[in-house]
């Protein structure tokens, strides 16, 4: 057994594709299984009940936690406790808040969804509920910190109202005013999401865009450098999103069904 543990030493088993696949999982469940008032109760609980565990819960060995100090908090306690393998900081506990900000995304379509909402409804729903999310994730923020790491309630708070109010601003764009041709770079990133993930994470296109934007170039930009040096990158991003459009690739699992007259 110890050499099967010491093998993880250096793997990281708990990537942002498992947290997603996890949070996924439950959210899935409490849309299966619960009405929309009892899925927003359960959103404000895991919130709020992560909130507590991590400010009032002492971590064994150090005592009150200190969310200003990488390690001094429950959750990376329980990765070290339970999980193998390379840590980042704290998942298994997190958990909790990746799942309600999950739920957010699975609100927001409901929103989108409605028959009974037009669509003037639904932006100011989107937008409201956006500034909403921003006023109480940043007040929240006084007392539980925006730590992406950690993914703290006051986090899931602000990235979910950044997101509904960029929401807002799209469907306005797109479905109430119908400018649509812009996006179309957007499409073929979400047709292949997965796809440019891998590649992004087995080709440094930052490395690559260096050899475009880099040495004296990088130089005479200044500190302006950085930001061309993202933009080029991002600009390899979109081409390999747009040739595997064209060439209609799309790597995905689909299920495919039999054609008249096929077995």
């Amino acid at each position: 057994m110890v050499g099967v543990a010491s093998g993880y030493q250096n793997v990281y088993l708990a990537s942002v594709l498992q947290r997603i696949a996890v949070a996924y999982f439950f959210a899935a469940l409490i849309f299966c299984f619960l009405q929309a008032r009892s899925m927003v109760g359960l959103c404000v609980s895991l919130l709020i009940g992560y909130w507590a565990l991590m400010t009032f819960v002492p971590v064994p060995g150090i005592g009150a936690p200190d969310l200003n100090v990488p390690g001094k908090n429950l959750a990376h306690y329980l990765d070290g406790l339970c999980l193998p393998g390379r840590k980042f900081e704290g998942t298994l506990l997190s958990t909790m808040a990746a799942v309600a900000n999950c739920q957010l995304g699975v609100f927001a379509g409901l929103l989108l969804k409605s028959q009974t909402l037009n669509q003037d409804q639904k932006l100011d729903l989107l937008l409201t509920g956006g500034v909403s999310c921003l006023t109480a994730g940043f007040a929240w923020a006084q007392f539980f910190p925006v730590i992406k790491l950690l993914w703290t309630s006051s986090y899931v708070l602000v990235a979910g109202g950044f997101s509904s109010v960029l929401l807002g601003v799209i469907y306005y764009l797109i479905e109430m005013r119908g400018f649509r041709r812009w996006a179309q770079p957007f499409v073929w990133l979400g047709i292949n999401a997965i796809t440019i993930y891998v590649v992004a994470n087995i080709i440094n296109l930052r490395a690559l865009a260096g050899r475009f934007v880099g040495g004296d170039i990088k130089l005479a930009l200044g500190n302006y450098s950085d930001l061309v040096l993202a933009g080029a990158s991002l600009g390899f991003v979109f081409w390999l999103a747009k040739f595997l459009h064209r060439r209609k690739i799309f790597l995905r699992q689909s299920r495919r069904t039999n054609q008249p007259g096929e077995k």
